[in-house]
């Protein structure tokens, strides 16, 4: 009998891999998340390379290719080697972490899980890199120092002021090359962590991006109206603080404590977790502007500036999804209450070429005109400029597509699924879980379960827009689960020892019609003993047979 995989690591793969194509073993670190805090980037690190160890993907002693070194990239690179493994990572910047270096924006590890009560930890407890909660350039100058020591102990093979160019396999092995034709690596595996790219910079609104310190609050002293274009973190964030008198970022902690000794956190907690009820956009919005904070009203009324006002844009119909951060959305709904935030939906025409005229900005939102002294845009990063990510999203087709409609999924990938990794020293690295021999061998699960994840993947898709389909290995069988945005299948299990489902089970009622009506009409059949015996049929489920 073989040794089962945890199905969480089997979700890391799957979420991070690219699934088609030629690219096997090549993994993107968290490019499509919805959250990409400094600590959550860290935990997609840890989880992808325990997952990819335990696993047995990766063995002591393999070379890993890293294309990156921000914060993932070299929290990565710093994990890998704990693992025994052989990192090198290439990196365009002399430096790693390069983009947030000097910054004074505020970090804090946890903040950004409030409301729920772990928030107050202000230092990380990760098994490598380290840090306390301070501006992101003192928390980059610290990690550094931790990085300096791996390259000059040899254990991670630092390639900076390298621009990566392209990736090419050969005997089940990649090399990269830069832009100059060098070749580096005979990597097992490749991870990506090109980060997200740099916003779009405006010069003629005299803005700067969301990295590079400012002084927007100090500039927006003298009254009127700032459109804040944007809903993302960088945009709520940012219409706060042109409405503080004195803003500082690590003291909107503040206003989570009182909201956690008041109450408010218990019914911000319930919103959060009920999604059918509160769904993105207008529900949600309208579910935080009800909440009563008398409390945190009057902390913020004498803080904010009485002359000043902020009209929020973006282009949904209300300006609040779970991508943000709780608290910040709490925030903005506390000051749309009081009147200072509006919100406009529409499109912000012709950016590039405004021009303040007689002290404002006339714009046009949706081709209506608009008037404002101060313009903020927050759209947020524009792709990674590297020609094999495009590629890459060629490939992953469909689950970019469910990735980007769906961030709630890949949000599971900030979980810490790292925890049950033991670390050398206690892991005994000839284990069964780490041994190639303790599973099915992996090509062949994987090229089974692309069929039949692939074929069922499209049945659902014409009925829900999308399905999430985890595989778990058990012993010599693979179950997929299916779930889709409400959960409503619950799990379909399907037992695939073969080429032939032995096993199906749909977990609760509801999701029985759900699947009877996506699969019924392609199998030709009319009622759930009908589908049962179409997902036992491995010509129905394999679009080729496997030996």
């Amino acid at each position: 009998m073989h040794r089962s995989i945890d199905s969480s690591w089997q979700e890391q793969i799957e979420l991070a891999q690219v699934p088609k194509g030629y690219w096997p073993g090549v993994y993107i670190l968290g490019t499509h998340a919805a959250r990409i805090t400094f600590a959550d980037q860290q935990k997609r690190a840890l989880n992808l390379l325990s997952a990819l160890v335990a696993s047995g993907r990766l063995r002591p002693s393999d070379e890993l290719g890293i294309i990156g070194a921000g914060i993932a990239g070299v929290t990565a690179a710093a994990y890998a080697a704990r693992l025994r493994l052989v990192p090198t990572v290439m990196e365009q910047h002399d430096e790693p972490m390069m983009i947030q270096h000097g910054s004074g924006r505020w970090i804090h590890p946890n903040l950004y899980d409030w409301p729920r009560p772990n928030w107050k930890g202000e230092s990380t407890a990760f098994p490598c890199m380290n840090w306390r909660a301070n501006s992101a350039g003192v928390i980059v100058a610290q990690l550094r120092h931790e990085w300096s020591r791996l390259v000059a102990d040899g254990l991670v093979r630092w390639c900076g002021a390298t621009r990566f160019h392209s990736l090419r396999r050969e005997d089940e092995f990649w090399s990269a090359t830069d832009e100059k034709g060098r070749e580096y690596g005979r990597w097992k595996a490749v991870v990506l962590a090109v980060g997200f790219g740099e916003e779009q910079q405006y010069s003629n609104i005299d803005q700067k991006s969301y990295w590079r310190d400012d002084d927007l609050h100090q500039r927006i002293r003298s009254g009127g109206r700032v459109l804040v274009s944007g809903c993302g973190d960088g945009g709520l964030i940012d219409a706060i603080r042109c409405l503080f008198l004195d803003f500082r970022h690590e003291e909107i902690a503040s206003v989570a404590t009182i909201a956690d000794a008041t109450g408010v956190s218990e019914q911000l907690i319930e919103i959060e977790a009920d999604r059918p009820r509160y769904p993105d956009g207008v529900r949600l919005t309208d579910a935080y502007l009800q909440v009563k904070a008398p409390e945190v009203d009057d902390l913020l009324m004498g803080r904010i500036k009485k002359n000043m006002s902020v009209v929020l844009n973006g282009r949904g119909d209300a300006p609040f999804s779970r991508t943000s951060s709780p608290l910040n959305r709490f925030l903005v709904a506390r000051l749309m209450q009081m009147g200072k935030i509006t919100y406009l939906r529409g499109s912000l025409d012709g950016l590039s070429s405004v021009a303040k005229v007689g002290g404002v900005f006339p714009v046009h939102i949706d081709g209506a005109p608009h008037s404002f002294e101060h313009i903020v845009v927050r759209h947020g990063p524009r792709e990674p400029p590297i020609d094999v990510i495009h590629e890459i999203g060629n490939s992953l087709g469909v689950a970019k597509q469910f990735l980007a409609a769906y961030p709630f999924v890949v949000d599971r990938t900030r979980q810490p699924v790292w925890e049950k990794m033991p670390l050398p020293g206690n892991m005994p690295m000839s284990s069964g879980a780490l041994s190639r021999s303790a599973s099915p061998d992996p090509r062949v699960i994987d090229s089974i379960a692309e069929h039949i994840h692939g074929n069922l993947r499209s049945h659902f898709m014409e009925l829900r827009g999308a399905v999430l389909i985890r595989r778990e290995l058990d012993g010599d069988a693979i179950i997929l689960h299916a779930e889709t945005y409400e959960g409503a299948l619950g799990a379909v299990r399907l037992c695939v020892r073969g080429n032939a489902a032995v096993d199906v089970r749909v977990e609760r009622a509801d999701g029985r019609e759900v699947l009877k009506e996506s699969i019924a009409p392609k199998a030709g059949v009319a009622d759930m003993d009908g589908v049962s015996s179409a997902l036992r049929n491995a010509a129905f489920l394999l679009v080729g047979r496997v030996e």
